[in-house]
């Protein structure tokens, strides 16, 4: 991630939201060094990754004053609070969290603490054990046996990268040794309580005719809503290094254009490929219950190009590729999908970093921000009267996934949450930085009042049909009103014509 210094007060806000789209401005959920909302007055000391659940809810692995490792949030996005902290359960004691969590629609969390096994006279008898939680549940812990999931009598090993679907589902990989306390022998894509196994090394690559090798499943791994698709990277066992990764969907290599998402095959010039261009590798990814599909990851291609957001077997946006007059240069740093289809990544301008959904610019380092949460960017967004110069963002970061969509709401609009880092003292140094957790609350493609990813003369039809009216009228509708003033009036006209003609990528 790259830090952006701006010499002067006034900073560079992204390049829609100077016009029309004003409204769509980042308020923060929860800031470091404060304390954390709907706590005991503790202290949040450092936020881990983020996540949603299919209702409006979130949550965020913490680390508070005193509890420790927490996971604060809200179930459907009422007022926030802690959901869990380090806790013994039974002859279990929990001590830390690891940063990935999962949340249910119904507010159930999968998260993957390590544990301690404590003796009747509560000392420790076995320490730093990986463990598998859904709530107040053991799903699974390092040491148990497996049998019936990975070959007979093999141990757990790691239980890592927890997750759940909105239906209630966790998922999560997990490692496995034909010994207890033996190094990893095989790895696999666990679900459900009692766990199952939906892919594992050794188990065959759909369309590819070689297994899956014993360190396969990547840990970007993500499954639908209701669990009925899954979608992974492994590695084909026997296949050249140069053309062994493979991105598959319930155990097949994913197809497209008549190709393969795999290392080393040929990108389909149907699927906006370049002469001889290779996929090379993949990182983020997301699929939904009807089988949409988002990748990204890079090619062979020339540095200035090489980088992509695939969709539905389609590269919808690469490096080197223009958003409002901007050159998009340098790696994605991380990337989401919603089940509606929308996607958000953050990419680099070269050198400030720039949240992007759906093909349009959402925010850029340099944006001034608003820290009080008052909705108003002005001189008190500070921590300290003594402070430089008002809350600055500097750098979008956390851990992956370090950004999060939620579902559309009853209106239409989604929120992207997302961790990034404040400045007030206008320096090169990270040490006087701050980190929320932020969330932004926006059309997913302004100016498309239909829904169908192009703004057009239907769109413009609807506009003209609301127009005038006010929140909480008749006819009024908050997708039309994309400043979000409570008024369909010139400014959301103006803000339609300004990007008339024009289509988000990826619908």
């Amino acid at each position: 991630m790259k830090r952006v210094n701006v010499a002067a007060a006034t900073v560079t806000l992204l390049a829609w939201a100077s016009s029309s789209f004003a409204a769509n401005q980042a308020i923060p959920l929860i800031r470091e060094n404060e304390v954390a909302p709907g706590s005991a007055g503790e202290i949040a000391t450092s936020l881990d990754s983020v996540t949603t659940n299919g209702v409006g809810g979130y949550a965020i692995q913490v680390n508070l004053s005193a509890s420790g490792d927490a996971i604060w949030g809200s179930v459907s996005g009422g007022a926030p609070g802690v959901m869990r902290s380090e806790m013994q359960i039974g002859a279990l004691l929990q001590t830390t969290f690891e940063f990935t969590i999962g949340l249910a629609d119904n507010g159930s969390l999968c998260y993957a603490p390590t544990t301690n096994l404590l003796d009747p006279n509560g000392r420790v008898a076995v320490s730093g054990l990986d463990a598998l939680y859904l709530n107040d549940t053991l799903v699974l812990n390092e040491g148990d046996n497996v049998t019936g999931i990975f070959d007979p009598n093999w141990c757990s090993t790691f239980n890592s990268r927890p997750n759940i679907t909105n239906s209630g589902i966790p998922y999560w990989i997990g490692g496995a040794a034909s010994v207890c306390g033996a190094a990893t022998g095989n790895r696999a894509l666990l679900a459900g309580n009692p766990p199952v196994s939906l892919f594992q090394g050794g188990d065959n690559i759909g369309g590819v005719g070689l297994p899956a090798n014993t360190s396969t499943i990547d840990f970007d791994t993500k499954m639908s809503a209701n669990g009925t698709h899954y979608i992974s990277l492994v590695f084909a066992a026997g296949a050249p290094v140069a053309n062994d990764n493979v991105m598959i969907i319930d155990g097949s290599a994913i197809s497209a254009n008549g190709g393969l998402l795999r290392e080393g095959d040929a990108v389909p010039l149907a699927s906006g490929g370049l002469a001889g261009e290779l996929w090379s590798a993949f990182d983020s990814m997301n699929v939904t219950e009807s089988g949409e599909y988002f990748v990204t990851g890079d090619t062979n291609a020339a540095v200035a190009v090489d980088e992509f957001v695939v969709k539905n077997g389609a590269i919808i946006l690469r490096e080197g590729d223009s958003i409002g007059g901007n050159i998009i240069s340098g790696s994605i740093e991380t990337g989401a999908m919603n089940e509606s289809g929308d996607w958000a990544v953050t990419w680099d301008f070269g050198t400030p970093e720039t949240l992007i959904l759906n093909g349009r610019e959402l925010l850029t380092e340099g944006a001034l921000m608003d820290w009080n949460g008052d909705g108003v960017l002005d001189a008190n967004d500070r921590t300290a009267p003594g402070d430089v110069r008002p809350a600055t963002l500097v750098d979008f970061s956390g851990l992956a996934p370090a950004m999060a969509i939620g579902e559309r709401d009853a209106d239409g609009l989604v929120t992207v949450y997302f961790t990034a880092d404040v400045d007030f003292q206008n320096t090169t140094s990270t040490t006087d930085d701050r980190e929320a957790l932020w969330a932004i609350r926006t059309h997913p493609c302004p100016g498309d009042l239909t829904g169908d990813g192009a703004i057009d003369l239907s769109d413009l039809a609807g506009m003209l049909a609301a127009f005038g009216t006010s929140s909480g009228g008749a006819g009024y509708t908050l997708i039309a009103d994309l400043d979000m003033s409570g008024t369909i009036d010139l400014a959301d006209l103006a803000g339609l014509l300004s990007v008339f003609g024009t289509t988000c990528l990826g619908f």
